[in-house]
């Protein structure tokens, strides 16, 4: 049974973890764990996106593609298809609306030393052939690669953004041991609310993953 993200999050706001900065924050972190878990692949190299807008909500899952990457428990074809993307600075695009979604992948940017670097077609390989702008069916997986190139310098942190009705973003630290900033603690999820929030937390990312996971694993 399917359920949607606004519906979730509805309940996540709650318990006090709505779509504020901080919630996003949280359902990032807990994504980025899991898929790191489910594939084997470092959490470092992962980062996540949820993307709430009035018609639109969708997980963007990003993965960087190295030979350690390219070793994860992923299906052959998406193997196949990142391989040549080893040594450019590429990342594995994972799209999974949660409801019936615009996307756009131009909508993508990154940003590093304060200097923006905006998706270009010539940038864009598809692996699923609906990997372009358009609207996107609940549950219904896209995925394509970005290539930076020598447009960021992985030794330092860099963004990694998705402009919608609002901005989204997350951080990339490769050459740190986690990429995501720690789980939150506190007055949001301590005492009842951590017994309530977490395991809020962990509904809401397993249930939307279940649309990931068939695809990306083997």
């Amino acid at each position: 049974m399917r359920f949607p993200l606004k519906t979730v999050l509805c309940l996540a706001l709650l318990f006090g973890i709505g779509v504020s900065a901080y919630g996003q924050s949280i359902l990032q972190d807990a994504a980025t764990r899991r898929i790191s878990q489910e594939t084997g692949i470092d959490q470092r190299l992962i980062n996540t996106l949820f993307v709430d807008e009035a018609s639109s909500q969708f997980i963007l899952a990003f993965i960087y593609i190295n030979e350690e990457s390219v070793n994860g428990d992923l299906k052959p074809n998406i193997r196949e298809a990142i391989v040549p993307f080893v040594g450019r600075n590429a990342l594995l695009v994972l799209l999974v609306p949660a409801t019936s979604s615009f996307f756009d992948p131009f909508s993508i940017s990154f940003a590093q030393n304060f200097f923006r670097i905006n998706v270009e077609p010539q940038m864009i390989t598809q692996i699923t052939p609906d990997f372009a702008p358009g609207s996107f069916a609940s549950g219904a997986v896209s995925s394509g690669i970005i290539a930076l190139d020598t447009r960021v310098l992985v030794s330092q942190t860099f963004d990694v953004q998705y402009s919608g009705i609002n901005n989204y973003s997350a951080t990339f630290s490769l050459t740190s041991v986690d990429n995501q900033s720690s789980s939150p603690s506190g007055s949001i999820l301590g005492g009842i609310g951590n017994f309530f929030g977490s395991r809020l937390v962990f509904f809401v990312v397993n249930l939307i993953l279940l649309f990931l996971f068939p695809f990306l694993l083997l």
